[in-house]
């Protein structure tokens, strides 16, 4: 089977690993997705902020859903 290789392949591959986090200690669950400013309006965006909206809804408080814009984390 082929393999794809690239330069930086690794750091792809991999990012989600040195993404800072902080477990909640309440039992709930976070979700948190950044946009920049210029792509927080775009359908995309509108569509998981939706999906977002809906799966908190439903979670009976059990899940967060927060899309925070530019460095407005204040959410």
């Amino acid at each position: 089977m082929p393999t794809l290789n690239w330069i930086g392949k690794e750091a792809v591959v991999n990012h989600h690993q040195q993404v800072p986090f902080h477990l909640l200690k309440d039992g709930r669950a976070l979700v948190v997705e950044y946009k920049g400013k210029d792509r927080y309006d775009n359908t995309d965006s509108e569509e998981k902020r939706a999906i977002g909206a809906v799966w908190a809804s439903r979670s009976g408080g059990l899940c967060l859903f927060e899309m925070p814009t530019d460095v407005d984390f204040q959410g």
